[in-house]
Formats: C-alpha cells, sequence, structure tokens
C-alpha cells in the first residue's frame, strides 16, 4: 500500500508498510487536490503554480501524461476515468469537463475539422499517435 503526502512542491509517494519515501511527484508547486482514477491507472494533480493547473498522471508508474491548461479546487473522474470534472473556482464558479480518451477526441476532432489529421496535429492536439487510416 502507499501513501500520498504533499511536500509543497508535489506529492510524496511513501511505502506504507516500511515508511520509506517510494518517490515525489515533482511538480515544481504546491498541490491544491489529489485524486485517483476508480481503476487507480491515472492520478490527477491539481497544482497551484503561476496559474491553476491540473495535472494527469499514469499509475503506479509515476509519469506525468497530461498538464491541462486549467485547474479548479476540486477533480473528479467519470467511473470509466475517460472523463475529467475541474471546478474553477473564478471569476464565477463553474465545472470544466476535459475528456481523456483519445478516440472521443479525434471524433470531436473529426466534427470540427474537414479533413483528416497529420500525424503531427494529433501528437501536438490529442497527445496521441492517429489511428491507422486517418
Amino acid at each position: 500500500m502507499e501513501v500520498l503526502t504533499e511536500s509543497g512542491l508535489g506529492p510524496r509517494v511513501w511505502d506504507a508498510s516500511t515508511g520509506k519515501q517510494i518517490r515525489l511527484l515533482a511538480t515544481g508547486a504546491p498541490v491544491s487536490e489529489l485524486v485517483f482514477s476508480h481503476d487507480g491507472a491515472r492520478l490527477a494533480i491539481g497544482t497551484i503554480d503561476e496559474s491553476l493547473s491540473t495535472r494527469i498522471w499514469d499509475w503506479p508508474s509515476g509519469v506525468e501524461a497530461l498538464k491541462l491548461p486549467e485547474g479548479g479546487n476540486e477533480l473528479a473522474f467519470s467511473p470509466n476515468g475517460k472523463l475529467l470534472a475541474v471546478v474553477q473556482p473564478e471569476p464565477m464558479p463553474f465545472v470544466h469537463v476535459w475528456t481523456l480518451d483519445p478516440e472521443r477526441l479525434l471524433q470531436i476532432a473529426r466534427h470540427r475539422v474537414t479533413r483528416s489529421l497529420t500525424e503531427d496535429e494529433c501528437r501536438r492536439y490529442l497527445q496521441h499517435a492517429c489511428p491507422t487510416g486517418d
């Protein structure tokens, strides 16, 4: 079992049975919120840096997979882990829902773009390779 604590520069991961630190998730900023996806495969971290941001980490590898430009003071994954809700407190509170599913992002892009996406566009905007045939 692992335990997460906030260090001021990102969460520290500890082995609960030995009390030894396993790793530091180096966000470079204090953390406002931590939430795991229901399957435990992802960890969403709200950070308080130059502005609020939300970072998605693959778990248990501890590799940062995505940094969203907007953050909030509450985060929640959908039951299937394909959506992330972020409550933004200012200027007026609202909920921003992000899709984390590359296939869903591709569907959205196909409806908004009148041509196929290039491989570079898929990597840049979807942070995922284009499926074969696109």
